[in-house]
């Protein structure tokens, strides 16, 4: 476990990472504005550049509802005034990879699920996968009757700053 401003001077080749982030099991890859990025135990750092690719969360302009995605209300979507939890139209039987560049201790835990139907408090989930504070990726691979992705962090919102979220396809 390393906090990011103790990295070697290769850490200025990436934008969007705060300091004092703490990035834990290394060495690990992140994914930052769609470039995979390998942290080494030691520090080093490894871009490829040509594996850009396209985030499916629009950050601008995200679908939400009002709730969190709970484990202990029979896996469903339950309803809350600080936390969103935001959605994608989702294909089936495709794996989603969920990457974060920075977490808050706050946060706790972070989960991503699939729906078969619009995204709405009070429904169940048809699967689901969750993260503790210092996991950045969650994978999830979509059911049979996959309609939507889901996931929810913490007690984020709409109006915090999203861009550290990169949803793709694997």
């Amino acid at each position: 476990e390393i906090l990011i401003d103790e990295l070697n001077k290769n850490i200025q080749e990436i934008k969007g990472i705060e300091e004092n982030t703490v990035i834990s099991h290394l060495p690990t890859k992140i994914i930052i504005n769609g470039i995979n990025y390998r942290i080494e135990e030691n520090g080093d750092i490894q871009s490829n550049v040509e594996e850009e690719v396209r985030n499916l969360f629009d950050k601008d302009n995200p679908q939400f509802i009002k709730g969190y995605i709970s484990i202990t209300n029979d896996e469903s979507i339950v309803d809350s005034d600080i936390t969103d939890t935001f959605y994608i139209k989702c294909k089936r039987n495709t794996t989603y990879i969920l990457s974060r560049t920075s977490y808050n201790v706050s946060d706790q835990v972070w989960r991503m699920a699939t729906v078969s139907t619009e995204p709405r408090t009070g429904i169940s989930v048809d699967s689901m996968v969750g993260g503790l504070i210092n996991d950045l990726t969650l994978t999830i691979t979509t059911p049979d009757n996959a309609e939507y992705l889901l996931f929810s962090e913490g007690r984020t919102t709409h109006n915090d700053d999203l861009s550290k979220f990169f949803l793709k396809e694997e």
